[in-house]
């Protein structure tokens, strides 16, 4: 809820679209295994994602398209990177908890500014999920950054989302 808090929307004023991914489906191309983090085609409700931010931006033309964020946790995070990867030219951050990415595209994406953010006793998505996808954007030299919660699990959001420092990052990052 921090992005729905009273000083954050004072502070950075912003639209926020929240979709919910229906049951037994997934945001990006990810298998539950973590074995496959891409496939060529966008799952379902990842195209509709993308459909509905072109659509919000068309339909408030005085959103800056050159300040469009994404971030999710868990599936969400690993959507994150799966749309981020589909469309680099869209989004001026990322924001992925808790997820991971495919770190054969870590090119396509390595000029967005990203802070990936993981428990490390996360034993629902491991944290190596978000390790591999962070080591290969800095071997493409990427804009990453990664913050891993020696003490936590998978519960990371409200730490992350709260904290006033990664929101001060997130709204100062605008597209070239």
């Amino acid at each position: 809820h921090a992005f729905c808090e009273k000083w954050v929307r004072e502070k950075y004023p912003h639209y926020l679209l929240v979709p919910q991914c229906p049951p037994e489906q997934r945001w990006g191309g990810s298998s539950k295994d973590w074995q496959s983090l891409y496939q060529p085609t966008p799952t379902v409700p990842g195209r509709m994602v993308l459909e509905l931010i072109e659509k919000t931006l068309r339909e408030h033309p005085d959103i800056d398209p050159k300040r469009v964020y994404i971030t999710g946790l868990s599936m969400g995070g690993f959507g994150t990177f799966d749309l981020l990867t589909r469309r680099p030219d869209l989004f001026a951050a990322g924001l992925p908890l808790c997820g991971g990415g495919d770190p054969k595209f870590a090119d396509r994406i390595k000029s967005i500014p990203i802070w990936v953010f993981h428990g490390s006793l996360d034993e629902a998505v491991l944290p190596r999920c978000s390790r591999q996808i962070v080591d290969a954007l800095e071997k493409a030299g990427g804009k990453v950054k990664y913050t891993e919660y020696s003490t936590m699990q998978h519960g990371i959001w409200d730490v992350t989302y709260y904290n006033p420092a990664v929101l001060e990052w997130l709204f100062a990052q605008r597209r070239p």
